[in-house]
């Protein structure tokens, strides 16, 4: 069977589809059927050409293609569970026929079986190579499954045989990113755009890009039209908010932090850097309590322990903020500014022996000048000499 490419005929579009009928119903009834279907399929009128190829498999149980339409007609409706069971039922019937693995791969990429895709993207286009959306479909599995170079490959040949394919430049983009070539990809996502202005993942990333070449007004502007075309963007709000924060804007940073959370509280990142925003505002308690949502999600992050603690030294809750001080360092020995920090509330308590140990593991670790050199002074105000 011949596979839906560009000037290809599709499976069953002939005047007198191939027919295994048994004899026992009329020829004449059946095709007619299956014509009437075929046309609904055609017309995209999906509801309409599962009750229609209900009837011809009723009367004709063998009948291939109608198998095959009625899967593509659940896929339009996605329902991709009844697609990939009709699909198998036409592949035993003909296991020749390539669009059937075609379809049953995007079935597959819809229930996020990526595994599955791939192989029947790849069987696809061992039976008809000239298939795009095939190149296209199996770049998007292999993305899914972390094989960025893979997907590259299959994207720049769906986009080499149809360059309108505007949503393979936005996947080849996204591959380019996991590849960490940055120029590719934003060239890539920049055309998306202009394929399809709309595309507000295409802004995201590109806006993620931008922020991470230091461009942040042209990543401000990306995240802002990203939520536009997406109010409930939550990664949207997210990266923007750590735009405003890189920027010091620390209201509008801690609006958006709070509408990513709004839209998924289980953001981790979202409740920490808000946590820094509330820090820098001084609003410590509101703090803290960021900091502790943080926790309770992802309980290995180093650097929410190490703010707590440092908004606990604030008000002076000594002894909690030595154990968070304490548990950042078991998650980052090299976190030198736990050391300081720890040692810092190990003198508040009295504990002299403590704080020295300490300020020398930040003579032992740490690379910055100024933090050496304010636990050089601390020492030498503990009667600690230091070379």
């Amino acid at each position: 069977m011949t596979a839906c490419s560009s000037g290809s005929q599709e499976p069953g579009s002939t005047a007198s589809p191939t027919s295994s009928s048994t004899g026992v119903n009329s020829p004449s009834e059946v095709d007619a059927l299956y014509t009437k279907g075929h046309a609904s399929a055609t017309d995209k009128r999906w509801a309409d050409a599962i009750t229609e190829f209900d009837q011809v498999i009723a009367l004709e149980p063998g009948r291939t293609l109608a198998y095959y339409y009625r899967g593509r007609a659940y896929l339009g409706l996605e329902q991709p569970n009844e697609a990939i069971s009709d699909l198998n039922k036409s592949l035993e019937l003909d296991s020749s026929l390539d669009q059937a693995y075609y379809y049953r791969g995007r079935a597959n990429l819809d229930l996020n079986q990526p595994i599955e895709a791939l192989a029947d993207l790849t069987k696809a286009l061992e039976l008809d190579p000239s298939l795009s959306q095939a190149y296209y479909y199996r770049g998007r599995a292999n993305l899914d499954l972390n094989q960025p170079a893979e997907a590259v490959n299959d994207l720049t040949t769906a986009l080499e045989m149809d360059s309108s394919l505007g949503q393979a430049n936005y996947y080849r983009g996204r591959a380019h990113g996991d590849l960490n070539q940055d120029t590719e990809a934003l060239a890539d996502y920049t055309t998306a755009l202009q394929l399809n202005s709309e595309l507000s993942a295409a802004n995201y990333y590109r806006g993620r890009i931008y922020r991470s070449l230091g461009q942040l007004d042209k990543a401000l502007a990306d995240f802002t039209n990203a939520i536009k075309l997406d109010p409930a963007f939550s990664q949207a709000y997210y990266y923007r908010g750590r735009v405003y924060r890189d920027t010091e804007d620390f209201p509008n940073a801690l609006a958006d932090f709070t509408n990513a959370l709004e839209v998924d509280s289980g953001l981790t990142l979202a409740h920490y850097y808000r946590g820094r925003v509330y820090r820098s505002l001084d609003q410590l308690p509101e703090a803290a309590a960021d900091f502790t949502k943080a926790l309770e999600l992802d309980d290995t992050l180093a650097l929410a322990y190490y703010y707590r603690g440092r908004v606990l030294r604030s008000q002076d809750q000594l002894t909690e903020a030595v154990a968070d001080f304490s548990i950042a360092l078991q998650l980052d020995n090299g976190l030198d500014v736990a050391y300081y920090y720890r040692a810092r509330a190990y003198e508040s308590l009295n504990q002299p022996s403590s704080a020295i140990t300490d300020y020398q593991s930040v003579l032992a670790t740490s690379t910055t000048d100024q933090l050496t050199g304010l636990a050089k002074t601390q020492l030498a105000g503990l009667g600690v000499s230091t070379p």
